[in-house]
C-alpha cells in the first residue's frame, strides 16, 4: 500500500539531502507538492541532485556553523515566508574503523555531525516555527 499525503504549499527543509536517505525524501516532499529545501556541502552532489529534482531549492549551509546558521535562516524566513517541516538527515560515520580504533577527535567529529547539527538547526528553526502555525522537526 502506498500511503501519500498532500504537502502543497508546506516548506520543508532537508538537512542532507544530498545523501541516499536525503534523496530519497527530497523526491517523496517534491510528489507531495512541497516547496522542498536541502541543503548542501559538496558541489557535485547538489548538481546531481538538482538534475534528478529540478524543483530541489538548494542552499549551501555549514550546519556546524552557528554564525552562518543565524544568516541563512532568516534569509530562507525571507524567501520562502516560512519553514513548516524540518528533517534532520544529515550524518555520517567514518565507516570501515572499529569503536576501538577511533581517536578522540574522529568521535567528537562524528558526535559533531550527527548531532550538533541537528541541535544547532533545530534551534534556529524552533522560533520560526513558533511565529507561524507551529511545524514538525524529524
Amino acid at each position: 500500500m502506498d500511503v501519500t499525503y498532500d504537502f502543497s504549499k508546506k516548506v520543508v527543509l532537508i538537512t542532507g539531502g544530498t545523501g541516499a536517505l536525503g534523496r530519497m525524501l527530497v523526491k517523496k516532499f517534491i510528489d507531495s507538492g512541497a516547496i522542498t529545501i536541502s541543503s548542501f556541502n559538496g558541489q557535485k552532489e547538489a548538481e546531481k541532485l538538482k538534475i534528478e529534482h529540478p524543483k530541489v531549492e538548494l542552499i549551501k549551509m555549514d550546519l556546524l556553523r552557528e554564525e552562518q546558521l543565524l544568516k541563512t535562516i532568516p534569509q530562507l524566513v525571507q524567501q520562502f515566508g516560512t519553514i513548516n517541516i524540518l528533517v534532520n538527515v544529515v550524518g555520517g560515520y567514518l565507516g570501515g574503523k572499529n569503536i576501538n580504533d577511533l581517536n578522540e577527535t574522529e568521535w567528537d567529529a562524528m558526535l559533531n555531525l550527527n548531532l550538533k547539527s541537528a541541535f544547532l538547526i533545530s534551534k534556529h528553526v524552533i522560533p520560526v516555527m513558533k511565529s507561524g502555525n507551529g511545524g514538525n522537526i524529524v
